[in-house]
């Protein structure tokens, strides 16, 4: 188990630096041992930080753990930022921190006239890939070979960022959501004292750090994580129960409803091993779906830091959850088949239908196309607020169970200035390509 002494949680500023710097120096101890590191030329004076785009991917964070690993101890805690490239060739953010950063996952096509002190980055200018992920780069940059541990874990994230199919339950999921969820800071008997916010870059980028490592550490030590057994299901099992007695929403009207939907979801964790296969090595398990990383926390860190790790990603799945459960049951009282527009805490939603006679739904392994069906085009518009999480995933679930699925999901999120677009599960994918 790697251990933090109270001198050790002193010297590095608290928990969450403590648990970032054992990270490194343990996958380091990996990589020196089997001489693993190529000789680099990289400017270690002017090194002050690593970038990588907001709402960073499992790729983007394994790489700059891996990145972080290999450099000298001295700049292993060097600044890390997640920022948003605002103009193409002139972004004074890029132009102030790229200099003396390593960036990893944006920059190759826009990099907002600015030069990055290394740049790992697998887009090209006119779409592709140069390799499978960015972690990829890095794997391939810094070392002669790649040590096994890590490398099962590189080909779990290329193959995942490459061709998609993570589980529901795959960290990378769960951190995807994160992203947007607001955690609360602080709690008051006045609500308007009470302080909700989003987790840094760093507290984020700790969960995450911890977590990979764990699941690398359990590798090492030969600890079979494949293999569901009571130990396992009683460790999740109580690092629900953690946040249940813990989490400020307790008092939710919904909150039993939603931890037993949890329960159930989450504690069966047989048909999880089961079916989460990586999708090119169809035979090979997925290592970091949430039941295999709370394990090997355990293994790695112990109970109290396990619980304290789990409590978070319990909470992202919580609210997810919640939301979900909530804006169903707004879309559940409607008339479907009428043309509509709702106003709630979540957004405006506004579908509307239309028949076009060159596109059908296509029947999948999940929905049947009965023989009547009439092949109408649902279309939604959301302008969602910041309470809206994953919110295309309750959509996507009322165009399943109105529709067969067949339909497409506009989202524009005016807070964080994007647009997104869905489709439903019939849409047929050569009508989807040409559409996008």
């Amino acid at each position: 188990m790697l251990e933090l002494s109270q001198n050790f949680l002193n010297e590095n500023g608290g928990l969450l630096a403590s648990l970032r710097r054992k990270s490194y120096s343990y996958l380091s101890q990996i990589i020196k041992t089997n001489r693993a590191l190529k000789w680099q030329t990289l400017n270690l004076s002017k090194l002050d930080r690593t970038i990588t785009h907001a709402h960073p991917h499992l790729d983007e964070y394994f790489a700059d753990l891996l990145i972080r690993s290999a450099l000298p101890e001295r700049k292993m805690m060097v600044d890390f930022m997640e920022i948003a490239i605002q103009s193409e060739k002139d972004d004074s953010t890029c132009k102030a921190y790229f200099p003396n950063g390593i960036v990893t996952g944006i920059g190759a096509d826009v990099s907002g006239g600015a030069n990055a002190l290394k740049l790992y980055d697998e887009h090209q200018i006119h779409g592709g890939r140069l390799e499978d992920s960015c972690s990829e780069l890095v794997a391939k940059d810094l070392f002669k070979r790649t040590p096994w541990s890590i490398s099962r874990i590189l080909r779990e994230v290329n193959e995942l960022d490459a061709n998609g199919g993570a589980h529901t339950q795959h960290i990378s999921s769960i951190i995807k959501a994160g992203h947007n969820v607001r955690f609360l800071h602080k709690k008051s008997a006045n609500y308007y004292q009470d302080i909700q916010g989003w987790l840094s870059p760093t507290w984020k980028k700790t969960l995450m750090d911890v977590s990979i490592t764990a699941v690398i550490y359990c590798l090492e030590k030969k600890i079979n994580l494949s293999e569901y057994t009571p130990q396992n299901k009683n460790w999740l099992q109580s690092t629900l129960n953690h946040y249940q007695k813990n989490t400020p929403f307790k008092t939710d009207v919904n909150f039993k409803n939603t931890i037993d939907r949890l329960r159930n979801t989450y504690f069966n964790q047989k048909v999880v091993f089961k079916q989460a296969k990586l999708p090119v090595s169809k035979r090979s398990d997925q290592l970091l779906v949430l039941g295999k990383v709370c394990h090997a926390l355990f293994q790695c860190w112990g109970e109290e830091i396990a619980k304290i790790i789990m409590l978070h990603f319990w909470e992202i799945i919580y609210q997810t959850q919640a939301v979900f459960n909530d804006v169903t049951d707004e879309l559940n009282r409607l008339k479907t088949p009428n043309d509509f527009i709702i106003y709630s805490q979540y957004g405006t939603i506004e579908k509307q239908l239309f028949n076009f006679s060159n596109i059908n739904a296509v029947s999948s392994k999940r929905i049947t196309i009965p023989t009547n069906f009439h092949h109408n085009l649902w279309v939604l518009e959301v302008e969602s607020t910041p309470r809206l999480i994953m919110g295309n995933r309750p959509l996507i679930n009322f165009l399943n169970k109105n529709n067969n699925g067949f339909g497409i999901i506009f989202f524009n999120d005016t807070f964080n200035c994007t647009k997104a677009v869905f489709k439903g599960t019939s849409f047929p994918h050569n009508k989807w390509r040409k559409f996008v």
